[in-house]
């Protein structure tokens, strides 16, 4: 499971601070993969590492996501609530692979 965390875009962030970070949602490899290949998730990044979406990232995702041809799919859904969580609360996502 590829877990996503609440994270202001000015907090730095150490691996053994996760138990600080609030869940945000997290996705498994398969919805990954499929996310990445319709382009809702950029390639660069990968499901073992760990990476970090800044706030203007998430808002930039969460505007592409929202295109009518993501309408009815239940993959984008499930990222779109991951991703506006973090635009009400304004803040970045870190995902890391458990």
């Amino acid at each position: 499971m590829l877990d996503f965390y609440f994270i202001p875009d000015d907090e730095s962030f150490d691996i053994k601070d996760t138990g600080r970070l609030e869940l945000a949602g997290g996705i498994e490899m398969e919805l990954f993969d499929r996310l990445q290949r319709k382009g809702v998730i950029d390639q660069r990044f990968d499901y073992y590492s760990e990476f970090r979406w800044g706030s203007a990232i998430v808002k930039k995702m969460h505007e592409q996501a929202q295109n009518a041809k993501f309408s009815a799919d239940t993959d984008v859904q499930h990222l779109l609530k991951i991703l506006g969580q973090a635009l009400e609360r304004d803040s970045g996502l870190m995902a890391l692979c458990d």
